[in-house]
């Protein structure tokens, strides 16, 4: 594992913590916040430790696996209500009001964002 190499400020002391180790970023920015490439290779790179790589990949894997059940098990039913709910939806006022008045045409609303992109 490579979580002890680099320099003696640089990399992670401990591998069996959750924390991300905060270096200085003054030693490898430049005075306009750009990467100078010399001092970092120089300072040494950025390591995580094993369990905050681990936390991250976890959390990304339980917030995958919520979504693949939700709609694996209750998917079906959520389509079935929402068709349902657009059936036998009511007009509200507005939507009355504006049934008297055509609909403006797509080409309108293209002319409009080229207008104020200009």
């Amino acid at each position: 594992m490579e979580v002890y190499k680099g320099k003696a400020s640089g990399p992670i002391k401990k591998y069996d913590t959750t924390k991300v180790f905060d270096t200085t970023l003054t030693k490898v920015l430049t005075p306009h916040y750009d990467l100078n490439i010399a001092a970092y290779d120089n300072y040494g790179k950025l390591y995580l430790s094993l369990l905050f790589a681990l936390s991250i990949g976890s959390g990304f894997a339980r917030f995958t696996a919520t979504l693949t059940h939700v709609a694996l098990f209750h998917g079906g039913d959520i389509l079935k209500q929402s068709k349902m709910a657009m059936k036998s939806a009511k007009l509200d006022i507005h939507a009355r009001l504006m049934k008297k008045y055509k609909d403006v045409t797509q080409w309108w609303f293209h002319e409009t964002n080229i207008v104020k992109c200009l």
